[in-house]
């Protein structure tokens, strides 16, 4: 029997152990100091003999840089934002509304706001009746839909069946009149600058093909890294589950009391890893479809250049009878969309809680949200001991 608990136990240890190992450490950023006098500042997630990958990122975008080996001149580890709101929000007490509106103001001064985002979310949970949240919440571009629930800009305008064009958000049937209007001038530019100078404007469409194929190709790399990444964090979320499964079973097979709290408290640190894991993969997972959805965007971007290049030069051959026939074409997508605007004089703009954003025709992307001030959090530990000084003298 106690050959057989020391076996059990060994191997426990070495699943915890094998669990350590795959846990994601804390992100450092490398500077990258190149011999022409550049900085770059990133992750270094792979090297070669030769070359250097580095993961840059940006607020809540990254991207991926391969550098020459020679090109570097030196390297210098230090913390990045990231790491720094990783190691933050491991100690955060969510119940605390003041250390949940710190973090939340400190992620809107690095740049992170959808980490921001979902910081002030948690701090209207734990006091609904303040105005600091709330504000930000909106500036970040969040509403309150009919029910109440807070979403993002984008899930408010997409959930009344609005789209955006041109930074903007509006009902489909005005971004499709939009589009129209805007493809039938772009190709009479076009055939205007074709007839005055065919030569340079042929260059132009055949170097807009090479570019649109550059981008698609630069696409299908970024989905294969996306889908790498998904892929690791789904294996790393096998693990944390299979060790999660072992010390619940511990924490009711073992036979001293002791041995089973220390298990418990063991399975209780692999539930918040499952829990952080199974975030991590829902995230990776949206990242793949949106880098999918580009890439398919890319494709569609490069077929419709290449179809201009060939009809560019059909159109050079007959260019006044083609400007005369858009010419035709422009003026009645303008009476379409004028149309459409008389018909539709109040139901362009949604309503939100707070009212109607604007009078305007379409709704206005939101101002980017304000930094916080100096000197904030102390102010605001004042006003909630002035709250709750007020509400306890009352009762």
């Amino acid at each position: 029997m106690a050959r057989s608990r020391t076996l059990v136990l060994t191997l426990l240890v070495g699943l915890a152990l094998l669990v350590g190992a795959f846990a994601p450490p804390v992100a450092r950023a490398d500077i990258f100091r190149l011999k022409d006098g550049r900085t770059i500042e990133g992750e270094l997630v792979a090297e070669s003999e030769s070359h250097l990958t580095v993961k840059v990122i940006k607020g809540d975008m990254e991207s991926t840089l391969v550098l020459e080996r020679k090109e570097v001149a030196s390297v210098e580890e230090r913390e990045t934002p990231r790491s720094i709101y990783v190691r933050r929000r491991a100690a955060l007490d969510s119940s605390s509304y003041v250390d949940v509106v710190e973090l939340a103001e400190w992620c809107l001064e690095n740049d992170r706001k959808n980490d921001a985002a979902e910081h002030y979310l948690r701090a209207t949970e734990l006091e609904p009746g303040e105005p600091l949240p709330v504000r930000r919440l909106r500036e970040l571009g969040w509403r309150k839909d009919d029910a109440g629930r807070w979403t993002s800009g984008g899930d408010y305008y997409r959930d009344k069946g609005w789209v955006r064009h041109g930074g903007d958000w509006m009902p489909k049937e005005k971004a499709a009149l939009l589009s129209d209007r805007d493809e039938i001038a772009r190709k009479l530019k076009r055939t205007h600058r074709l007839v005055d100078n065919y030569d340079e404007a042929i260059v132009e469409l055949e170097e807009a093909v090479l570019e649109a194929k550059r981008r698609v190709d630069k696409s299908g790399r970024n989905v294969a890294e996306q889908e790498a990444e998904a892929g690791r964090n789904r294996f790393e979320l096998k693990i944390a589950e299979g060790a999660l499964a072992i010390w619940r079973a511990r924490s009711t097979d073992a036979l001293r009391p002791i041995e089973r709290e220390r298990a418990k408290k063991i399975a209780l640190e692999h539930e918040r890893k499952v829990a952080a894991y199974s975030k991590e993969q829902r995230k990776l997972d949206r990242e793949v479809e949106n880098a999918k959805e580009q890439r398919h965007d890319l494709e569609e971007k490069a077929a419709k250049a290449e179809r201009e290049l060939r009809e560019a030069k059909r159109d050079y051959e007959n260019g006044d009878e083609t400007i005369a026939r858009l010419e035709g074409e422009l003026a009645r997508a303008e009476a379409r969309l004028a149309g459409w605007n008389e018909k539709h004089p109040g139901g362009e703009t949604p309503t939100t809680p707070s009212g109607p954003t604007t009078t305007g025709k379409t709704a206005p992307t939101p101002a980017p949200a304000a930094r916080p001030a100096a000197g904030w959090r102390e102010k605001l530990r004042q006003k909630l001991r002035e709250k709750r000084r007020r509400q306890g003298g009352g009762s």
